[in-house]
Protein backbone atom coordinates (compact mmCIF):
# COMPACT_ATOMS: atom_id res chain seq x y z
CA UNK A 1 0.00 0.00 0.00
CA UNK A 2 1.54 3.46 -1.26
CA UNK A 3 1.57 6.43 1.37
CA UNK A 4 -0.75 8.22 -0.26
CA UNK A 5 -3.40 5.34 0.49
CA UNK A 6 -2.54 5.12 3.72
CA UNK A 7 -3.06 8.65 4.83
CA UNK A 8 -6.39 8.61 2.96
CA UNK A 9 -7.13 5.87 4.82
CA UNK A 10 -6.50 7.77 7.93
CA UNK A 11 -8.56 10.45 6.58
CA UNK A 12 -11.31 8.27 6.13
CA UNK A 13 -10.92 6.63 9.33
CA UNK A 14 -11.03 9.96 11.36
CA UNK A 15 -13.95 10.92 9.19
CA UNK A 16 -16.14 8.47 10.23
CA UNK A 17 -15.38 8.41 13.66
CA UNK A 18 -16.05 12.33 13.85
CA UNK A 19 -19.45 11.39 12.16
CA UNK A 20 -20.30 8.61 14.97
CA UNK A 21 -19.18 11.04 17.69
CA UNK A 22 -21.58 14.06 16.75
CA UNK A 23 -24.49 11.63 15.76
CA UNK A 24 -24.38 10.26 19.64
CA UNK A 25 -23.40 13.38 20.72
CA UNK A 26 -26.41 15.01 19.43
CA UNK A 27 -28.65 11.77 20.78
CA UNK A 28 -27.46 12.07 24.17
CA UNK A 29 -28.51 15.87 24.84
CA UNK A 30 -30.47 17.02 27.19
CA UNK A 31 -33.75 18.23 26.23
CA UNK A 32 -34.70 21.45 28.44
CA UNK A 33 -38.27 22.26 29.05
CA UNK A 34 -39.22 25.45 31.04
CA UNK A 35 -40.17 24.85 34.54
CA UNK A 36 -44.55 25.21 35.06
CA UNK A 37 -44.67 24.61 38.93
CA UNK A 38 -48.51 22.41 38.90
CA UNK A 39 -50.43 19.31 39.56
CA UNK A 40 -49.62 15.78 38.45
CA UNK A 41 -51.16 12.90 39.08
CA UNK A 42 -47.96 11.85 41.49
CA UNK A 43 -48.13 15.09 43.29
CA UNK A 44 -47.85 18.90 43.10
CA UNK A 45 -45.10 21.66 43.35
CA UNK A 46 -45.78 24.57 44.60
CA UNK A 47 -44.38 27.91 46.22
CA UNK A 48 -45.03 29.75 49.03
CA UNK A 49 -46.69 33.49 48.63
CA UNK A 50 -45.11 36.33 50.08
CA UNK A 51 -46.20 39.65 50.43
CA UNK A 52 -45.27 42.31 47.93
CA UNK A 53 -46.68 46.04 47.63
CA UNK A 54 -48.24 47.40 44.25
CA UNK A 55 -48.11 51.29 44.28
CA UNK A 56 -50.05 53.19 41.87
CA UNK A 57 -49.26 56.47 41.22
CA UNK A 58 -51.83 58.87 39.07
CA UNK A 59 -49.98 61.79 37.51
CA UNK A 60 -52.34 64.27 36.25
CA UNK A 61 -49.83 66.14 32.75
CA UNK A 62 -51.15 69.38 31.72
CA UNK A 63 -49.39 70.69 28.44
CA UNK A 64 -49.60 74.41 27.88
CA UNK A 65 -49.44 75.52 24.32
CA UNK A 66 -50.09 79.53 24.14
CA UNK A 67 -52.28 81.06 21.49
CA UNK A 68 -51.51 83.60 18.83
CA UNK A 69 -53.46 86.45 21.02
CA UNK A 70 -50.91 85.33 24.04
CA UNK A 71 -48.75 88.86 23.76
CA UNK A 72 -52.06 91.02 24.03
CA UNK A 73 -53.64 89.72 26.74
CA UNK A 74 -52.45 92.35 29.12
CA UNK A 75 -53.40 94.70 26.71
CA UNK A 76 -57.24 94.19 25.78
CA UNK A 77 -58.08 91.83 28.75
CA UNK A 78 -55.79 93.05 31.58
CA UNK A 79 -54.39 89.69 32.25
CA UNK A 80 -51.45 89.81 33.56
CA UNK A 81 -48.40 86.86 33.88
CA UNK A 82 -49.39 84.71 30.67
CA UNK A 83 -46.25 82.60 29.34
CA UNK A 84 -45.06 83.26 25.94
CA UNK A 85 -43.63 79.80 26.26
CA UNK A 86 -45.10 76.37 26.04
CA UNK A 87 -44.92 74.43 28.59
CA UNK A 88 -45.50 71.12 30.60
CA UNK A 89 -46.19 70.44 34.45
CA UNK A 90 -47.62 67.25 36.08
CA UNK A 91 -49.03 67.36 39.35
CA UNK A 92 -49.44 63.67 41.48
CA UNK A 93 -52.97 63.46 41.93
CA UNK A 94 -53.18 59.85 44.05
CA UNK A 95 -50.80 57.23 45.50
CA UNK A 96 -52.24 53.67 46.26
CA UNK A 97 -50.39 51.20 47.58
CA UNK A 98 -51.95 47.43 47.39
CA UNK A 99 -50.33 44.24 49.62
CA UNK A 100 -50.48 41.19 46.73
CA UNK A 101 -49.12 37.82 46.79
CA UNK A 102 -46.65 36.80 44.92
CA UNK A 103 -44.83 33.79 44.25
CA UNK A 104 -41.78 33.23 46.63
CA UNK A 105 -39.35 31.63 44.26
CA UNK A 106 -37.24 30.75 47.39
CA UNK A 107 -39.75 28.70 49.03
CA UNK A 108 -40.54 26.11 46.43
CA UNK A 109 -41.72 22.61 47.22
CA UNK A 110 -42.93 19.28 45.86
CA UNK A 111 -45.54 16.63 47.28
CA UNK A 112 -46.25 13.89 46.13
CA UNK A 113 -49.79 11.91 46.54
CA UNK A 114 -50.15 8.38 48.83
CA UNK A 115 -51.75 6.51 46.06
CA UNK A 116 -52.96 4.51 49.31
CA UNK A 117 -55.08 7.04 50.35
CA UNK A 118 -57.92 9.80 49.31
CA UNK A 119 -55.77 12.39 47.27
CA UNK A 120 -55.40 15.50 48.41
CA UNK A 121 -56.98 18.28 46.89
CA UNK A 122 -54.59 21.50 46.51
CA UNK A 123 -55.08 24.87 45.23
CA UNK A 124 -52.99 26.59 43.20
CA UNK A 125 -52.58 29.61 42.11
CA UNK A 126 -51.96 31.04 38.10
CA UNK A 127 -48.27 31.43 38.86
CA UNK A 128 -47.94 28.11 41.58
CA UNK A 129 -48.51 30.03 44.52
CA UNK A 130 -50.36 27.38 47.35
CA UNK A 131 -53.90 28.85 48.11
CA UNK A 132 -54.80 26.56 49.89
CA UNK A 133 -55.47 22.45 50.87
CA UNK A 134 -58.55 20.24 51.35
CA UNK A 135 -60.98 23.09 50.96
CA UNK A 136 -63.93 23.69 48.25
CA UNK A 137 -63.68 26.73 47.00
CA UNK A 138 -60.77 29.59 47.33
CA UNK A 139 -60.12 32.15 45.48
CA UNK A 140 -57.24 34.45 44.84
CA UNK A 141 -56.73 37.89 45.77
CA UNK A 142 -58.67 40.44 43.18
CA UNK A 143 -56.09 43.11 42.75
CA UNK A 144 -57.78 46.52 41.29
CA UNK A 145 -57.42 47.55 38.18
CA UNK A 146 -54.71 49.68 36.20
CA UNK A 147 -55.91 53.26 35.58
CA UNK A 148 -57.00 53.97 31.57
CA UNK A 149 -57.03 57.52 31.30
CA UNK A 150 -60.00 58.81 29.48
CA UNK A 151 -59.16 59.89 25.73
CA UNK A 152 -58.91 63.61 25.18
CA UNK A 153 -61.44 65.36 23.20
CA UNK A 154 -59.84 66.73 20.14
CA UNK A 155 -59.76 70.74 20.52
CA UNK A 156 -61.23 72.85 17.53
CA UNK A 157 -59.02 75.12 15.47
CA UNK A 158 -58.95 78.42 16.93
CA UNK A 159 -59.63 80.33 14.39
CA UNK A 160 -62.63 78.28 13.34
CA UNK A 161 -64.62 80.15 16.40
CA UNK A 162 -63.61 83.77 14.83
CA UNK A 163 -65.96 85.57 13.17
CA UNK A 164 -65.20 86.84 9.52
CA UNK A 165 -64.70 90.01 10.62
CA UNK A 166 -61.97 89.37 12.91
CA UNK A 167 -60.71 86.51 10.26
CA UNK A 168 -60.75 89.48 7.89
CA UNK A 169 -57.97 92.28 9.67
CA UNK A 170 -54.98 92.63 8.25
CA UNK A 171 -53.01 92.28 11.84
CA UNK A 172 -52.86 89.62 14.16
CA UNK A 173 -53.31 93.18 16.85
CA UNK A 174 -56.23 94.33 15.03
CA UNK A 175 -57.94 90.69 15.41
CA UNK A 176 -56.89 90.19 19.39
CA UNK A 177 -58.73 93.62 20.06
CA UNK A 178 -62.22 92.49 18.27
CA UNK A 179 -61.64 89.33 19.98
CA UNK A 180 -61.42 90.66 23.46
CA UNK A 181 -64.35 92.92 22.56
CA UNK A 182 -66.34 89.57 21.70
CA UNK A 183 -65.17 88.24 24.67
CA UNK A 184 -66.10 91.74 26.96
CA UNK A 185 -69.34 91.49 25.28
CA UNK A 186 -70.28 87.74 25.64
CA UNK A 187 -69.62 88.24 29.66
CA UNK A 188 -71.94 91.31 29.63
CA UNK A 189 -75.11 88.86 28.14
CA UNK A 190 -73.83 86.09 30.33
CA UNK A 191 -74.01 88.82 33.72
CA UNK A 192 -77.28 89.97 32.32
CA UNK A 193 -78.94 86.64 32.09
CA UNK A 194 -78.21 85.17 35.21
CA UNK A 195 -79.04 88.78 36.88
CA UNK A 196 -81.95 88.62 35.06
Amino acid sequence: MSNSKHRHGLRMVAFLVALHASFFASQAQTKLSPYHPGQTPEGAVYYLPKTALRISVLVEKTTYQPGDFAPYAQRYLRVADVSQEPKQSYRVTDVLVTPCPVPDSSKVYAVRFNPLTVASRMMLSGDGRLLGLNVDDVTDVDMPPFFVPTPQPTMKEPRSLLNEEILSCGSTAKMAELTASEIYDLRDIYLCFISS
